[in-house]
């Protein structure tokens, strides 16, 4: 007897092993003609389900029993359970029910990824259709879905299926993996990185994908290439897919770059990730940028030896990394002692290699990297080898060669000094290139250790010696370490590192021809609680940020002791407790300030190394005045006038050069007397960093200063000429001093000088003043500063003006320097009727019974006589000329009724009139035309006559 035994072996209701049937035989028949959802064991074991479904009309001529699905393109399908082992191909037979369009496809999904579609007709038996090389392994899930269209109302695409068969996947489950890769970087453009990522058999029929992402392996590798992420897609059937990382290319000297492929989240049937990361090289052959810039053998001392390297690149050097050595071949190569150079050279930094006792004592610093072989007498060569020593590394750069005695070759240095010539701009070279080097005779003296040719360094020390001292215009200075400048310094270029500060006291001139980067702090000292007229000398400092800082004294409201001059109102304006948003400084533009307490106030920025343009403006016919408030924009003196710098002066450029001043005075705030003192051509004189002053401006201008203004001073104090005769006016009461200067200088007139004569500061009442006009063909200006000719003493007789309360007690003396022997200086008072002479021992003085304003009572004799009233029974003090608006201005005539008439050149009267005396008569002259006419005064002491001239 024969017995055959089935296994059917034990499987859950949703897995089950794969290859197998699906004949739907056990499909549920209940309410046939219904599209409804259907689930039921299928022939593998599965639980299968069909939605939207119906088995009447379902059945196949062929095969018997099927299952309908309704023609729904929205979830209308049949699926099946979880199966165990994977599929390779699927073979199933579909129709049409009913009528309709007679042909369609339905689609084939795996783990619902589509496989491929299946077509159908309207035939008893359908069509049957195989999908090859789905390649799905492990467990997969078969859904067949009547996604063409419809209605689900029971329309044209109504299918049948039946006999779904499918045959286990007997290959392995694919594998990703991703080779490592390398590329030469190059020395320009662009090259690519090709990462090869594969599966290890094809890609299923539904495809995969995988995600990809690139990652530093090393930190600078992010400087050299574009990081790369995405998504791979591989297509049925493909085995590989390649991916470029875009390399950018220098001339860069790096160590060997890596960078990361990374595949994560694969997706496609049976595909799992094998080795997912991938590494690649970029392989660097450029040199690093580390010369030998100088050797001594200094002839006077021998502890004055050393090597010097630098590093001429934009990179810093890691000497560690890089494996860089020092290396000496001495004695014709018998020996190479050698010394690994560790830490790292940042870009253009300057380091020495010495003995560390012998540097010390010779130029007072301590050697970078401490090895007493850097000690050549002269024939020992110099050697960088990177990558290693001498017998592991290749040589970087040399000084002589390698295995030679150098007394009499041409890089013998023997009491000498050797410089690389250009070293900013050299590449290092393996072998001694005589060209690129001079070699001169040299003692201590002539070595600059530290720093390269016509340069100095600050890391701590100066180097190579006191900038103060050796530097000039040809120098650049290179800050890398904080430092308080204490001495002038006139330089080519200034560059300070951005962790470095340099901080310039009061006083102390930094002059800079070429350029300048990196921030300072210029200290301007304020010595009192007083005003002061200010401006920043760097470009850059944040007006709220200063403010924050420098104690400002608080005023009413919320003023502060920060304020700025509005001429078209004219007043002060304040800065207000809590404002934010200002802004900076202007450079060229002035402000005032006050102190809570004094000391230092700070302005940190660049420096101006170029001409520097401020908009003034005149505000006279709206209003204001022509008075603006500006300042020196450097950190160091500028010259205001020709007597300070004949060709480069404030004064020069912006009135005899280019007429952009109304009048040739700068006006200076002196806190001490509170009133301005005067600037103009009679006196050399200096504007120091951070002094603000005041102009008149000829319109709307821009007021220039040039850097070849600049100039280095001691003090911003007069520094007055001590040939010139002066006398100097002081006139005070109880409580306030004020000045009016009278020069004698050949050249100058009788007259208006401009440059040489200077009104008082009119951008403010000044209720306490002294000032003079001019001797003959004045122009009503109230002169601080007047000069006059050197030659005629006797006969210039000066009307003096002076502004004071009633009740106020004043004294007026005269102090001169250079005066002529035997001239006398008396004071005239027209309204006393008396002279006073002045001199060491004597002055005036009075208590005024009226208050004063302007000229006509006092004038200013110089003679060699003794003077009383007596001596003056005429006109000899009268002053006769045309003011502003065409007006005869007669200043001298204090009472009594005088007589006006008006002749022209042939004789005849054009014009009369009278006036009562009252210091200063202002006749209005009409429309009398222009030209040359004589002037009779005919007073109660008697008749003047006096040549006049109008014009319009």
């Amino acid at each position: 007897r024969i017995i055959i035994l089935f296994i059917t072996p034990l499987m859950s209701s949703n897995s089950i092993t794969a290859q197998g049937t699906e004949t739907f035989t056990n499909v549920p028949t209940s309410s046939s003609t219904s599209y409804i959802t259907r689930n039921w064991t299928g022939d593998d074991g599965s639980t299968w389900e069909a939605t939207k479904s119906r088995t009447s009309s379902a059945t196949f001529i062929a095969s018997g029993q099927g299952i309908g699905l309704n023609d729904d393109n929205s979830n209308t399908y049949v699926k099946s359970g979880t199966i165990s082992g994977g599929i390779e191909n699927i073979t199933l037979t579909v129709k049409q029910i009913f009528s309709g369009s007679n042909s369609g496809n339905v689609t084939v999904y795996i783990n619902d990824t589509s496989v491929g579609t299946v077509p159908y007709d309207n035939t008893e038996t359908g069509v049957t259709t195989s999908i090859n090389g789905i390649n799905v392994g492990g467990d997969f899930v078969i859904k067949v879905s009547n996604d063409l269209g419809g209605n689900n109302g029971g329309g044209d695409n109504r299918v049948a299926i039946d006999n779904i068969t499918w045959t286990a996947y007997a290959s392995s489950v694919p594998t990703l993996s991703v080779n490592d890769s390398s590329v030469a970087e190059g020395d320009s453009g662009t090259t690519n990185l090709t990462f090869t990522v594969s599966l290890s058999e094809p890609a299923p029929a539904g495809g995969a994908t995988v995600d990809y992402a690139t990652s530093n392996g090393t930190a600078s590798a992010g400087t050299d290439y574009s990081s790369s992420s995405g998504t791979l897609s591989f297509s049925a059937g493909e085995t590989s897919k390649t991916i470029d990382v875009t390399i950018s290319s220098d001339e860069t000297a790096e160590l060997d770059e890596t960078i990361t492929l990374t595949l994560s989240n694969p997706t496609g049937t049976g595909v799992v990730i094998g080795d997912a990361i991938g590494l690649g090289t970029i392989t660097n052959d450029d040199k690093i940028t580390l010369i030998i810039s100088e050797v001594s053998d200094p002839g006077d001392d021998l502890d004055g030896r050393f090597l010097e390297i630098y590093n001429n690149g934009d990179s810093s050097i890691d000497l560690d990394a890089f494996e860089v050595y020092f290396v000496k071949s001495t004695n014709a190569g018998t020996s190479y002692p050698e010394l690994a150079l560790t830490g790292t050279i940042l870009p253009n930094q300057v380091m020495t290699i010495a003995s560390s006792s012998d540097m010390n004592s010779t130029y007072g610093f301590t050697p970078d990297f401490s090895d007493s072989d850097a000690n050549g007498n002269g024939d020992d060569a110099y050697y960088l080898y990177f990558g290693g020593g001498r017998t592991s590394g290749d040589i970087l750069d040399a000084y002589g060669v390698i295995g030679v005695d150098g007394s009499g070759q041409a890089w013998e240095y023997e009491d000498s000094r050797a410089i690389r010539n250009t070293p900013k701009s050299v590449t290092p070279k393996s072998s001694w290139t005589s060209s690129e080097w001079t070699i001169s005779s040299a003692n201590v003296a002539n070595m600059t250790p530290g720093a390269l040719e016509n340069e100095f360094r600050y890391d701590g020390n100066w180097k190579p010696r006191d900038v103060y001292v050796n530097s000039s215009t040809n120098d650049d200075v290179y800050i890398t370490s904080s430092v308080t400048l204490n001495g002038n310094i006139s330089i080519d270029n200034f560059e300070v590192d951005g962790s470095a500060t340099v901080t310039i006291d009061s006083g102390i001139g930094l002059i800079v021809g070429g350029t300048s980067t990196g921030n300072i702090t210029y200290n301007r000292n304020i010595p009192t609680t007083n005003w002061y007229l200010v401006s920043s000398p760097v470009e850059g400092q944040d007006i709220d940020a200063f403010v924050a800082t420098e104690g400002l004294e608080s005023g009413t409201g919320s003023n502060l002791g920060l304020s700025d001059y509005n001429n078209a109102t004219p007043e002060w304006t304040y800065y207000q407790s809590g404002a934010s948003g200002t802004g900076n400084f202007t450079s060229g533009d002035g402000r005032s300030i006050k102190l809570a307490s004094a000391g230092d106030v700070s302005f940190t920025g660049t420096l101006n190394t170029s001409d520097v343009d401020i908009s003034i403006t005149d505000a006279t016919g709206s209003g204001g005045n022509a008075f603006n408030l500006v300042g020196n924009p450097y950190p160091s003196f500028i010259a205001a006038n020709n007597s300070a710098d004949a060709t480069n002066n404030v004064l020069k450029v912006n009135d005899t050069d280019n007429d952009y001043l109304s009048e040739s005075t700068l006006w200076f705030w002196n806190q001490a007397t509170n009133s301005y003192d005067l600037v103009n051509q009679t006196s050399s004189f200096f504007i120091a960093p951070g002094q603000a002053f005041f102009v008149s401006a000829n319109g709307n201008q821009a007021f220039s200063f040039t850097e070849a203004m600049q100039s280095h001073q001691g003090t911003d104090s007069f520094q007055r000429l001590t040939t010139r005769p002066e006398i100097e006016l002081t006139l005070s009461n109880d409580s306030a001093t004020r000045h009016a200067d009278i020069f004698y200088i050949e050249e100058t007139t009788t007259g208006w000088d401009n440059g040489y004569d200077s009104s008082i500061f009119g951008g403010v009442a000044n209720e306490f003043a002294i000032y003079t006009h001019t001797v003959a063909n004045g122009n009503g200006r109230d002169l601080g500063i007047q000069s006059l000719p050197n030659n005629d003493f006797e006969s210039m007789i000066i009307p003096v003006g002076i502004n004071a309360e009633a009740g106020t007690a004043i004294t007026l003396e005269a102090s001169t320097n250079n005066f002529p022997e035997g001239i006398n200086i008396y004071l005239e008072d027209k309204q006393e009727n008396s002279f006073t002479l002045l001199d060491t021992d004597s002055n005036f003085s009075t208590t005024l019974e009226s208050s004063l304003s302007g000229i006509g009572r006092f004038y200013l004799h110089t003679t060699s006589s003794v003077l009383s009233a007596a001596d003056f029974d005429i006109n000899t003090n009268v002053s006769l000329y045309t003011s502003g608006n065409n007006n005869l201005r007669i200043v001298g005539v204090q009472k009594g009724t005088a007589f006006v008439q008006l002749y022209n050149i042939l004789g005849r009267e054009v014009f009369k009139t009278s006036f009562e005396g009252n210091g200063v008569n202002d006749i209005t002259l009409n429309s009398i035309p222009t030209g040359i006419y004589i002037v009779k005064l005919a007073t109660e002491n008697g008749t003047l006559n006096r040549k006049i001239i109008i014009q319009y």
